[in-house]
């Protein structure tokens, strides 16, 4: 995997471009893992130990259920700076 680091609120390469990668590779860098809390579908990271946003074009969460439509998609890691990064799909 490439070297990555946090550069203003995204996770970047070694020359601060946003790097994207597949909802599937994300999934196993973070070791994220479906939660549920009452009616809530959440996913934890065994990474950092936290609660994980991920986040379709369209603005809404990905239900467990949908993951593995969503597999292949690129996604990249905002609010990377803050505690609670966040996996927003990516769209052009």
């Amino acid at each position: 995997m490439k070297e990555m680091h946090v550069y203003k609120e995204w996770i970047c390469d070694e020359k601060n471009n946003i790097v994207y990668m597949s909802l599937s590779k994300w999934a196993a860098y973070y070791k994220l893992s479906p939660v549920k809390s009452g009616r809530l579908e959440l996913w934890k990271s065994e990474r950092t130990g936290k609660i994980m946003d991920i986040e379709k074009a369209n603005g809404y969460g990905l239900l467990h259920k949908e993951f593995r439509q969503y597999a292949d998609h690129l996604f990249f890691v905002g609010n990377a700076d803050l505690d609670t990064p966040k996996l927003r799909e990516y769209y052009c």
